[in-house]
């Protein structure tokens, strides 16, 4: 228990902090662009998969980002706690994170008397945590930053422009469809897991 609080805290401490600070700047546009008051039900899905979904890639990216540096990258190959374990730790507490950002969201415009349900924070945290596990899985793989965050932008870009990735499109809710939010969020844990997975294995930086 000691360890998993020490790595946790570490991290979330200088590795996560920054990545958190970009994240809640960019949820204080949310109010501004879109407002939050007295919103339909469609209407309420807009600044959620406009905006909200984001934070999923800027939380889960991050979970493999310090090793890009490869003096820490062969320090943490050397030490005696494994890899896929402090990756696990950092993947954790990055999806309570996107779990909690939406809850923080939807609270907030219920309170404000739009038409918000759970289908609405269930889809939103969907969403986030497959474009999320998109780059994840990405920088795990590659090792390349840029193409982590490019990915998940791309897949978020085309959704916002048509309708092509059908049970994987991340705008569905703002068409009034849901059907396809649960093969979101199976495939963000299956992706993120498998991001654990390969960054855990590896013996080397590409």
């Amino acid at each position: 228990m000691k360890k998993l609080a020490y790595v946790a805290g570490r991290n979330l401490k200088h590795e996560l902090f920054g990545h958190f600070i970009i994240t809640l700047f960019l949820c204080l546009l949310v109010p501004v662009i879109f407002g939050l008051n007295n919103l339909d039900r469609q209407m309420a899905a807009l600044p959620l998969e406009r905006i909200v979904i984001l934070t999923g890639i800027l939380i889960m990216v991050p979970i493999f980002m310090p090793e890009q540096d490869r003096t820490i990258f062969d320090v943490m190959y050397t030490k005696a706690t494994a890899p896929a374990y402090i990756y696990t730790v950092r993947t954790a507490y990055s999806v309570i994170i996107v779990l909690l950002i939406p809850a923080v969201f939807t609270g907030t415009m219920y309170f404000l008397q739009s038409e918000v349900t759970l289908a609405h924070y269930l889809g939103t945290v969907s969403s986030a945590l497959f474009l999320g596990g998109i780059g994840a899985l990405t920088l795990a793989v590659t090792n390349n930053i840029a193409a982590a965050y490019m990915l998940p932008v791309i897949c978020y870009v085309v959704c916002l422009a048509t309708r092509s990735l059908k049970m994987f499109d991340v705008m569905m809710m703002t068409h009034g469809i849901l059907n396809g939010k649960p093969y979101q969020m199976a495939a963000g844990i299956i992706l993120a897991a498998a991001a654990v997975i390969i960054a855990g294995s590896r013996r080397r930086l590409l």
